[in-house]
């Protein structure tokens, strides 16, 4: 299931954890695992990102 409600914005709580926003699970950014939630202890895939010109993160998830 994909993180984001709108398509390529993931919400992060506190700029701490990445957060789900569908089930509000919490995720580690260092390893991606899951530390609250209805996943806890679960894993989350790795992505490659990078920051655009104007600061923002950005990765390339697959798809169209």
């Amino acid at each position: 299931m994909p993180l984001d409600y709108e398509p390529g914005h993931v919400p992060t709580y506190r700029a701490q954890v990445i957060m789900c926003a569908h089930h509000s699970a919490l995720f580690r950014f260092e390893d991606g695992r899951c530390i609250e939630g209805p996943c806890a202890g679960a894993k989350l895939d790795a992505v490659a990102v990078w920051l655009d010109a104007q600061s923002n993160v950005v990765a390339h998830c697959g798809g169209a």
